[in-house]
């Protein structure tokens, strides 16, 4: 397999896209080398422009691209999966996908659409910066590809060869031990150490493996597995979303929790990095709060939708079955934001919304006040009957935090 690089890659073009390559002089830029959230980057992405367009060229190694000296390695054919996840999400929700122009397997690399003329959704989110449509915009596009993946609108036998094609072990293995156990290859903070020893708390390590199991056993549809805003490039209602290669069969309310427990960590973050006034800050904390009721709603109302006109037969009359299917997303959602929230927790130095926060002492905070809500909703998810109480209880933690611990006492938003 080559191995592609900024000196070799102008060669590989002329190979494997000539038009491209003549269009004029390349300019090459490596993702991640100029201040861009690199944390956690796995693969070799390289931005290629020519005087008229540019594209995205990206390649999968067994090696990790950010901890090369780690010794643990992954499927550089997670690769060709990816494109094939990208192209079947493009034709279902084009408005929301970048398209794939090539697929080179036998050097597990593809080059697709670059949509670096979008904002990148996280960093703009941990300077403070507001994107009303993000909310209903993921819920849509999360409902949608869960629908028209899953058996209630596939026949059983395509519902299972696709199972199957997106069996995608390799990188399932990424969440079910680095997201779940904690067990990653990347060395904690280590002003975060203390936290560790509340993930091996006995009901801790019991809600852990329920969701973890039910993560591994129950393929109910396509999911994303790492849908976070980093992965998301938004302005105004246009969005695109990138990064597919964990893709395979799981629980349908993962990725709702996965966007849910980044989305908390900037609400966390949000106390400690000051924006251009209280108001300001109140402004934006009820905008995030907002986008988290708004995803839900959109997505049940999206699902709901394309159920009524596109569902089995057998299944279209069973709206009792369709609106408790709904109904039970929350509480798992809800334990899923709570993992990855842990995990980034202890990993608060890599987050971009705790980087930007210069003051160690208010990062410490910001850091202690997400893992103690992640903690609380993951012990309470079961309680949870409404989208409301969530959020009522997010803003409960954050309230009990600060007036315990900082003497500060919130407004309530409402």
């Amino acid at each position: 397999m080559l191995i592609l690089t900024r000196e070799n890659l102008p060669d590989y073009l002329r190979a494997h896209d000539p038009s491209f390559a003549e269009e004029g002089p390349l300019e090459i830029r490596v993702i991640g080398e100029q201040g861009e959230d690199s944390a956690g980057l796995i693969n070799d992405i390289f931005q290629v422009s020519s005087p008229k367009r540019s594209i995205i060229v990206k390649q999968g190694q067994e090696n990790i691209r950010s901890a090369r000296e780690s010794s643990y390695r992954l499927p550089p054919s997670r690769n060709q999966l990816e494109a094939a996840s990208l192209r079947l999400r493009r034709a279902i929700v084009p408005q929301y996908v970048p398209e794939v122009y090539w697929v080179d397997r036998e050097n597990n690399v593809f080059a697709m659409e670059d949509v670096s003329y979008l904002h990148p959704c996280r960093s703009g989110l941990a300077r403070g910066e507001i994107f009303p449509e993000l909310g209903p915009n993921c819920g849509a596009f999360m409902a949608s590809i869960a629908f028209f993946t899953s058996e209630f609108y596939l026949p059983r036998e395509k519902f299972r060869q696709l199972a199957q094609a997106f069996t995608n072990s390799g990188m399932r293995r990424v969440m079910e031990e680095w997201s779940m156990l904690h067990r990653s290859p990347f060395a904690p903070a280590p002003e975060t150490m203390h936290l560790r020893a509340g993930l091996e708390e006995p009901v801790v390590q019991t809600e852990t493996y329920l969701l973890r199991h039910r993560y591994m056993s129950h393929g109910e549809a396509l999911i994303h597995s790492d849908l976070h805003p980093g992965n998301i490039f938004i302005d105004g209602d246009r969005m695109k979303v990138i990064d597919m290669e964990y893709t395979f069969a799981g629980p349908c309310a993962y990725d709702l929790g996965y966007f849910l427990g980044n989305t908390l960590s900037v609400y966390a973050a949000s106390f400690f990095h000051p924006l251009s006034g209280a108001d300001e800050e109140e402004r934006f904390r009820r905008y995030l709060l907002d986008t988290i009721e708004q995803l839900f709603r959109s997505y049940r109302q999206t699902f709901g939708a394309l159920w009524e006109g596109y569902a089995k037969a057998e299944y279209r009359p069973q709206q009792g079955f369709r609106e408790r299917f709904l109904d039970g997303l929350l509480a798992d959602a809800v334990g899923y934001a709570a993992l990855i929230s842990l995990t980034l927790a202890i990993h608060g130095s890599d987050v971009a919304e705790f980087k930007i926060i210069s003051d160690p002492v208010a990062r410490h905070h910001a850091v202690q006040l997400y893992y103690a809500t992640a903690k609380s909703l993951l012990l309470t998810r079961n309680s949870l009957t409404s989208v409301a109480e969530l959020l009522s209880r997010i803003q409960t933690c954050a309230r009990l935090y600060l007036t315990r611990q900082l003497g500060v006492r919130l407004p309530v938003l409402r």
